[in-house]
């Protein structure tokens, strides 16, 4: 199984590649500057196996993790997989930022909003925690993630989605942090979130833009204008 370190601009890229790479000797770094969507079709393109595996660059692999524990929840060789991963802010334990296993086969040209989550009957959540998602890098990478994450969480895009569970952990973003760092900066990105996804809940073309990084970073210039 093919397994790609995916980066695009993470500050802390080379200690979270240099960690999971002595963890997983056989990792590749995949570095893109395309958006989000097209950065995970590329690394299917690139895959020589049907089942490939992606871990994102603000990824932080527990001191525990064992590829053997991968492999041993794969029990369908046709179905993708999402682990869980540790939010370092509100403490949520869940598939965001997670370690996600995909299908080659699965990878179309249709645009979707969030590839690990809409491919209904296809995915099994695994309830292993195997890394921290270190998204609180700076500033701006703090508010982008929260952004992006909370107005799927409000828009109801995603596929097979339970509903409890989403309004759930949208009111930990929104409500809660623990003080570490960049706190505030993930509480106003997930407000702002929020705030767009109820809005635009209806409009596929305006919640597609959350995979646009140079969207991302106009809404973020944006709101810190406005505060």
């Amino acid at each position: 199984m093919e397994k790609f370190f995916l980066s695009y601009d993470d500050p802390n890229l080379a200690e979270n590649y240099l960690l999971a790479k002595s963890k997983i000797t056989d990792l590749n770094l995949f570095s893109t500057k395309e958006n989000i969507a097209r950065s995970h079709k590329l690394c299917g393109e690139k895959s020589f196996t049907n089942m490939f595996l992606v871990i994102d660059s603000d990824a932080y692999l527990l001191n525990d993790f064992e590829i053997s524990k991968i492999y041993e929840s794969i029990t369908d060789q046709e179905k993708m997989y999402i682990f869980s991963a540790r939010n370092p802010i509100n403490d949520l334990e869940y598939g965001h930022g997670a370690i996600k296993i995909f299908q080659k086969k699965f990878f179309t040209d249709q645009e979707v909003i969030d590839f690990s989550t809409s491919f209904f009957g296809k995915i099994e959540h695994v309830n292993l925690t195997l890394n921290i998602h270190r998204f609180n890098s700076s500033e701006f990478h703090t508010w982008r993630t929260a952004f992006r994450e909370c107005v799927k969480l409000s828009s109801s895009v995603i596929k097979n989605r339970n509903k409890y569970d989403d309004e759930y952990r949208l009111d930990v973003w929104c409500e809660n942090a623990n003080g570490n760092e960049f706190s505030q900066e993930c509480l106003n990105g997930a407000r702002a979130g929020r705030e767009y996804g109820y809005k635009f809940k209806n409009s596929h073309e305006d919640l597609r833009k959350i995979n646009d990084f140079n969207f991302l970073k106009e809404q973020y210039v944006l709101a810190t204008r406005s505060e």
